[in-house]
């Protein structure tokens, strides 16, 4: 086994990942709690105070205590994620990578899951990566957008400068394949 390179176990401390499908809800029927707790076994082992802390950021994202002892299978997608978020954040990184997080939920799910990120940014002075192909989405809470094409970045500008004025074929591509609500209005339904 080769060795870690110093720097790279600095930064595997300041950032987490959490993806879409997180393996949790799949492969293991453990429960929440244990869930959130496998990170900290190593650093804090059993003990009261990694206890009160996985406590703490359950709450931070909306699940309440009494759920701790319910299996993948008993949550919905929704709550699912938020587990997911709460075990990425345990550790208090400063970079929370977010690969296709919301994918799969409906509507309202993605609202709720969003502000319990912006909440979590600004208390916690977190920053994101967020991964996704729904650029719409992601427009609403994030400060810039970096547009990847065949593995590099063809385009990065704030959500309003790239929206209003998409420069890469690729972007203006994503932009046009964004669901757009029209509503179709017939004489009888004016009257």
């Amino acid at each position: 086994m080769y060795p870690t390179p110093e720097p790279l176990v600095q930064v595997r401390g300041l950032c987490k990942t959490y993806t879409q499908g997180h393996w949790w809800q799949s492969q293991f029927q453990i429960h929440a709690l244990d869930n959130v707790n496998l990170l900290l076994l190593r650093r804090h082992g059993r003990s009261k105070e990694r206890l009160e802390l996985v406590s703490e950021m359950m709450a931070r994202v909306g699940l309440s205590t009494r759920w701790k002892d319910r299996l993948p299978h008993e949550f919905s997608g929704g709550q699912r994620q938020r587990v997911a978020i709460a075990r990425a954040l345990v550790l208090r990184p400063k970079l929370l990578i977010l690969d296709e997080a919301l994918a799969g939920l409906d509507l309202s799910i993605q609202g709720q899951i969003v502000n319990v990120l912006l909440d979590l940014q600004a208390s916690e002075a977190l920053s994101f990566l967020y991964i996704s192909h729904n650029l719409e989405l992601i427009g609403h809470f994030v400060g810039e957008i970096a547009v990847m094409y065949q593995g590099s970045i063809v385009e990065q500008a704030s959500p309003s400068e790239l929206f209003a004025h998409p420069q890469h074929p690729h972007t203006q591509a994503l932009l046009a394949s964004m669901p757009v609500l029209k509503l179709a209005y017939s004489a009888h339904n004016e009257g």
